[in-house]
């Protein structure tokens, strides 16, 4: 199976990015720790019926 690398433009702007200050409250971390965490991670896509999202950061996961 070929694979592919694409990049996705995200926008964490707080009008854009309604839930990203409360959910930073939630997993203690700061707005822009999580913004880092999140884009510097390379992110695979699984195809199983539906999309699964695989190689995410734990440290982000709400309990």
């Amino acid at each position: 199976m070929k694979s592919k690398i694409v990049k996705i433009s995200v926008c964490y702007d707080d009008g854009f990015a309604v839930g990203l200050e409360p959910y930073s409250e939630d997993v203690k971390l700061l707005k822009l720790e999580r913004i880092k965490l999140h884009s510097q991670t390379i992110y695979t896509v699984f195809l199983i019926g539906f999309l699964y999202l695989g190689g995410s950061n734990f440290t982000l996961f709400l309990d």
